[in-house]
C-alpha cells in the first residue's frame, strides 16, 4: 500500500500514482479516501491510499507520484518500496526415513498445497538429491507423479488443492532432497513462477 498525504497548506488537484512495473497487470487500485473527504482534491491534511499487488516473493515496486497545486505549483517524485509477498504454493518434502544404514533406498515425497486464489498450470516438480559436505553440482530430475491428494482430478492445481510427487535416492551419506516445483499461474499466462522445499537430512549410521 502507498499512502500519500498532504503535509502542506495548498490543495493538490490532478494527482496521480503510477506503478512503473512489477504490478499484476498495472494493478493499482486506489485511491480509498483514508483522511478526508471524497472529492478530487487532495487537500491540506488529507491521506489518499493505493494499492498495488506484487508477485509472490520479494522485491520492489518503483510508483511515480504526480500532483498539481492550486496556485499552479507541481508536485513530482518517485517512490520505490520493498514488498514481500507470502508464497501462495506450500511445498512440504518428507522422508521415509531419517537413519539409514550405507546403500539404502529412501524414498523422498513432496506434497504441493495451493493456499492461494490462483489456479496453476504446467505444474511439476523436480528433485535432487544433496549430499552434505559435497560441492556439487547437483542437477535436478522429474519427479513421479503428480497424485491428486485433495481436489478433482483435471491439469489445475487450483485453491486448496493438495498434490503429491514422490522420488527415490539411494542413501551413501548424510544428504537431504531439494525440491522445485514450477507453474504457471492462469491468470497471467507465460509467467513462470518457482517454489521450494527441502527435506530434513537422512543421517547414515
Amino acid at each position: 500500500m502507498l499512502r500519500v498525504a498532504n503535509t502542506g497548506n495548498e490543495p493538490f488537484v490532478s494527482v496521480s500514482v503510477e506503478p512503473m512495473h512489477d504490478c499484476w497487470d498495472n494493478n493499482m487500485t486506489g485511491p480509498s479516501f483514508g483522511v478526508g473527504d471524497a472529492d478530487a482534491w487532495l487537500e491540506p491534511g488529507e491521506r489518499w491510499d493505493y494499492v498495488c499487488q506484487g508477485r509472490a516473493g520479494h522485491g520492489v515496486l518503483d510508483f511515480h507520484i504526480f500532483a498539481e497545486g492550486l496556485g499552479g505549483s507541481v508536485y513530482e517524485d518517485w517512490m520505490s518500496l520493498t514488498y514481500v509477498v507470502a508464497d501462495p504454493i506450500q511445498v512440504t518434502v518428507n522422508a521415509s526415513e531419517t537413519s539409514v544404514s550405507p546403500g539404502s533406498v529412501v524414498t523422498f515425497s513432496a506434497t504441493v498445497t495451493n493456499v492461494g486464489t490462483v489456479a496453476g498450470d504446467s505444474v511439476c516438480a523436480q528433485g535432487r538429491l544433496i549430499e552434505e559436505g559435497d560441492s556439487g553440482p547437483w542437477p535436478y530430475f522429474p519427479m513421479e507423479g503428480p497424485s491428486k491428494l485433495v481436489g478433482d482430478h483435471d491439469d489445475l492445481l487450483e485453491p486448496q488443492e493438495v498434490w503429491e510427487w514422490v522420488d527415490t535416492a539411494t542413501i551413501n551419506s548424510d544428504a537431504y532432497f531439494d525440491v522445485d516445483i514450477i507453474l504457471d499461474p492462469v491468470m497471467w499466462p507465460g509467467s513462470h513462477y518457482g517454489f521450494h522445499g527441502r527435506s530434513e537430512v537422512v543421517r547414515v549410521n
